[in-house]
């Protein structure tokens, strides 16, 4: 085999593993990154600068520089800045982090992740704890993710737990909270009751309405990539 097919072979299989692994991102400011730089080094293309980060379990982001022809490492993901492009000479690749490096698991079917957390905290507190990790509280839009999850609930021990789960009652209808209907509600026998109960909770594989200023445990839900 000759050195070129060999070369060729070599980058397009880390050119595959920089799309799976690797998302580019096109605008944003890239002197954020300046406090996290954890090294600078000479490179002779945008593959081998993201390879670099690749092998490191300390790089988020790097960035190539095609006129100086080197490669920046950090500390931290590129995050996209609205109506900033990054300079035509930078190329920027951000690490996707995976469900499971945040204690996710993956939902049967979908390419969503689920994790049950057993901190009590009330609905809006559950909420913001959720959108830290990128998600919401859970959408149970299909009834193989509602069965997945009663499954996971089960293997964690928590089947005798009430969880809060995406859902509010508005104007008499059970909504999620980017403000589409929902389909799957499996209520408990006498359930919805009291009209000061507007908070979506799941108990023994069933669903009930309980006041939004009460402690439960909680269960997110984000993309299966970031």
């Amino acid at each position: 085999m000759s050195m070129y097919i060999l070369l060729t072979i070599i980058g397009f299989t880390l050119a595959t593993d920089m799309a799976s692994e690797f998302r580019r991102i096109l605008h944003m400011n890239t002197t954020d990154l300046d406090p996290f730089l954890l090294k600078s080094t000479a490179s002779l293309s945008e593959i081998r600068c993201v390879s670099e980060c690749q092998m490191s379990m300390l790089c988020s982001s790097a960035l190539f520089n095609n006129i100086a022809r080197r490669c920046y490492l950090y500390s931290v993901p590129a995050t996209t800045t609205p109506g900033m492009a990054v300079p035509s000479h930078y190329r920027i690749y951000r690490r996707i982090a995976k469900c499971e490096e945040f204690g996710y698991v993956v939902i049967d079917g979908t390419t969503q992740c689920l994790k049950l957390h057993r901190e009590l905290k009330k609905q809006k507190g559950a909420i913001d704890d959720c959108e830290k990790s990128g998600g919401h509280l859970l959408r149970i839009t299909s009834e193989l993710m509602f069965y997945f999850t009663i499954n996971e609930i089960s293997l964690a021990g928590l089947a005798e737990s009430f969880l809060y789960i995406d859902g509010n009652r508005r104007d008499e209808a059970w909504t999620f909270s980017d403000g589409s209907d929902i389909h799957i509600l499996l209520w408990a026998p006498a359930e919805p009751n009291a009209t000061n109960e507007d908070c979506l909770i799941l108990f023994r594989s069933e669903y009930y309405n309980m006041n939004c200023e009460t402690p439960w445990f909680y269960i997110c839900e984000r993309p299966m990539f970031l």
